[in-house]
């Protein structure tokens, strides 16, 4: 599932030079995972951020709010993926949903250092920032917010087939709406 999307995002960031990319858009998310946030409440309250998606060397890490680990479980049974879950509300602990996903984005880039990170800055907050400066001292970062966009809009076959299912659901319901549908009623 989004094998093809996660391909043509590691050919762009490698023929653009870069080495690993912090994705935050919800947009982007979605297309490169499968995994979209339940919308009913908008963003989780005490998730800290956003859901964040770390590229590296071809490999994918979705970092969720551990309340969203059954959601994006599917994701890390991907080659090359891997979620990873941070705590979010608890009864035991002051909540610090920033704070545990902070700790997690620091285990993950401990030790490294790279030339090149792109960042999907417009949807990061500045204490993700600053924790991705300081860990990585990269340097060089990037700007990819849009970059993906072209590509979204270049329909896979199974993007193509979930639209049909989703465009036949809609006839099954006007169909019904044009039975149901009489004077007086």
């Amino acid at each position: 599932m989004h094998t093809e999307q996660r391909a043509r995002a590691h050919v762009l960031l490698q023929e653009r030079g870069i080495d690993c990319a912090l994705f935050a858009n919800p947009h982007s998310i979605t297309w490169l995972t499968g995994f979209y946030a339940p919308p009913q409440l908008g963003q989780h309250p005490f998730a800290g951020a956003p859901p964040l998606l770390w590229y590296e060397e071809g490999r994918f890490v979705l970092f969720v709010v551990d309340g969203y680990a059954e959601v994006a479980a599917p994701f890390a049974g991907e080659p090359g993926c891997e979620v990873v879950t941070h705590q979010g509300y608890t009864l035991d602990a002051p909540i610090d949903g920033l704070g545990n996903l902070l700790t997690n984005l620091r285990e993950r880039w401990q030790g490294q250092r790279r030339a090149l990170v792109g960042v999907e800055s417009a949807d990061v907050s500045t204490a993700i920032m600053l924790a991705l400066n300081e860990a990585l001292q990269p340097s060089g970062l990037a700007t990819i917010d849009g970059w993906l966009k072209p590509l979204r809009m270049l329909k896979t076959a199974e993007e193509i087939a979930k639209l049909r299912a989703n465009f036949h659901l809609t006839d099954v319901g006007h169909a019904a709406a044009r039975a149901t549908v009489q004077p007086g009623v």
